[in-house]
């Protein structure tokens, strides 16, 4: 921990709405938890802007952010359950907060960092902190600097991404597109696309590609070793064609979070490997 803080002004404990005061952060520097860092700066001021109502206004600057942890399926579903309930304990604790009104913009123009064994990632934020403090909405973005996931020991390369935050909404929407190269048996250097879009923790996802693979080929190329005995590639004028929804990968498979957690919650380990009939 470390950094500095300027704290002026009057503060009421048993009656905040009745405060004011004017707070000034530089490069504080603090560890939430043992995989998470940040470092924040900015200004913040609590003052009556209105008879009767009392506002949290200013910018949060976040010097650098990150989250470092390696995770396996175990840790993930966990870390998805205490997600769950520590949003539902959050909105129990906000609604005896004061009545006191936010308008606080939330801003890091790089260095926000997300680095597990199968994702890496750079972002940046705009986002902005309205309502009260017993019911704070966000809006903005998070937009992605430059990033890469694993998927079946295939590394795809994140081209665009973001987290769109919006009032009402409990988890953000996300909206990415990565691609990898993967050799066919045939020597091809098949380009392929992968999108996802919605909500955070069930998104749909597309696979697209510049090859005349089938969908089913183009799946299997993920799914196994990259090489497909007896593949035929299609001989086609252009780039970009549209395979639409894998169903493997659609928000109503075994892949959605929701249902994930639902069907894993008392298995030990779980695997999947897909099987295709090439009759």
């Amino acid at each position: 921990n470390g950094g500095t803080f300027s704290l002026n002004g009057r503060i009421l404990p048993l009656a905040l709405e009745q405060s004011e005061f004017s707070l000034e952060l530089n490069e504080i520097a603090f560890e939430p938890s043992q995989y998470t860092s940040l470092a924040l700066s900015g200004d913040l001021k609590l003052n009556r802007s209105d008879p009767g109502k009392t506002v949290i206004s200013g910018e949060i600057r976040i010097e650098s952010a990150e989250f470092n942890r390696n995770i396996d399926l175990a840790t993930l579903v966990n870390m998805l359950v205490d997600y769950v309930f520590s949003v539902n304990r959050a909105q129990v604790a906000l609604r005896k907060l004061p009545d006191i009104f936010l308008d606080v913009r939330l801003t890091g123009p790089r260095n926000i960092f997300i680095l597990t064994n199968f994702l890496g990632a750079e972002f940046k934020a705009d986002l902005s902190l309205q309502g009260n403090l017993s019911s704070p909405e966000i809006s903005g973005n998070m937009d992605l600097i430059s990033g890469w996931f694993g998927f079946r020991d295939r590394r795809f390369d994140i081209t665009s991404g973001s987290l769109q935050f919006k009032p009402g909404y409990l988890e953000p929407l996300l909206d990415l597109t990565s691609e990898t190269y993967l050799r066919s048996q045939m020597g091809d250097n098949i380009l392929i696309i992968l999108e996802a879009t919605g909500p955070l923790t069930s998104p749909r996802m597309r696979l697209s590609s510049d090859s005349g693979l089938s969908q089913r080929d183009l799946l299997a190329l993920l799914t196994t070793s990259g090489s497909l005995p007896g593949t035929i590639r299609e001989e086609r004028v252009g780039t970009g064609i549209e395979l639409g929804e894998i169903p493997l990968l659609r928000d109503d498979s075994i892949l959605n979070v929701s249902r994930l957690l639902r069907r894993i919650a008392t298995i030990d380990s779980l695997s999947l490997e897909p099987v295709y009939n090439t009759e």
